[in-house]
């Protein structure tokens, strides 16, 4: 992909706590071959704020699925930190220059410099509580806030559509041929909603393309798919759940591959039919790295 590393990977917790000890179809020596394999491979390990929080969460709760987790991803060598894409307290750079350049940034822009993040590898490999507490606690609030924001969005939509008499089928016109049309279509109208915010050009005519401008153009593609499933197949809403996954997905839009324990985050962004990022379960990956499938439990 243009302007990055030929193989970025990223996962989400629930991978790593499938890869370390939850999944019956993964040995222990299945285990420790992953791990030097992934060592010793040109691999890029994107780390974004859902699985940092998350990670940070483990080292109060399971703390010797921490110390395997931190290990896997401090250790391994060629690790970077994504900068926050809509982090309310930062200005968006990410966005803005996407918008400037009308496309992906460079990959050394997308993450924060190895300095401002060695604190970081630290906090977790010694187990400093005080900022894995922190990190815990500032991951908890914004799950929280957002859970509360997302129920208030959903009635107003939901209350909009009804006025209208309007089906929610037709807002999701054309998912069936080609679903990221669908989600142009959503980006656009957040970009004319939220220009300024986005660090648009005051002339319509200079902004990218909503396929171009790719962190909102995946945050807009999980929502979508999310809403899709609420609406279309009566499914639950997991308010807080649904933040992270979609974190996750907005950071692969910079990712060769995400790989995820969550079916319900693979389903969604599946129906997408992207051929980047390829989606891949923790099981399946394992079994790409290993060369073989995975096909017994572990014992």
């Amino acid at each position: 992909m243009r302007n990055q590393p030929p193989r970025v990977l990223l996962f989400d917790n629930s991978a790593l706590n499938h890869l370390f000890g939850q999944s019956p179809r993964i040995t222990n020596q299945q285990r420790r071959a992953v791990v030097e394999r992934v060592t010793a491979s040109p691999l890029t390990i994107a780390l974004n704020a859902a699985l940092v929080g998350e990670v940070a969460g483990l080292f109060f709760s399971e703390r010797k699925r921490f110390d395997q987790v931190a290990r896997f991803i401090f250790e391994i060598g060629d690790w970077h930190v994504v900068r926050p894409a809509f982090d309310e307290r930062v200005r968006p750079l990410r966005v803005a220059m996407e918008a400037k350049l009308k496309g992906r940034i460079p990959w050394s822009t997308v993450v924060h410099p190895r300095r401002e993040t060695k604190w970081m590898a630290s906090a977790f490999l010694d187990g400093k509580r005080c900022k894995l507490d922190e990190l815990a606690r500032d991951a908890t609030e914004r799950k929280r806030n957002y859970a509360a924001a997302e129920r208030k969005r959903r009635a107003e939509a939901e209350a909009e559509l009804t006025a209208k008499g309007q089906h929610w089928e037709a807002e999701f016109k054309g998912w069936k041929s080609d679903p990221a049309i669908v989600v142009d279509d959503w980006t656009l109208f957040d970009m004319r909603k939220n220009p300024r915010f986005y660090g648009l050009p005051s002339n319509e005519a200079e902004w990218p393309k909503p396929r171009d401008f790719v962190t909102l153009w995946f945050s807009r593609a999980y929502q979508v798919a999310r809403l899709r499933e609420i609406f279309g197949e009566g499914r639950k809403a997991d308010d807080g759940g649904d933040l992270y996954d979609g974190m996750y997905f907005q950071e692969a839009a910079y990712a060769d591959m995400l790989v995820t324990g969550d079916d319900r985050l693979a389903r969604r962004v599946n129906t997408l039919r992207l051929s980047t990022p390829r989606i891949l379960s923790t099981e399946a990956w394992v079994g790409e790295v290993l060369g073989t499938p995975l096909t017994h439990a572990a014992t």
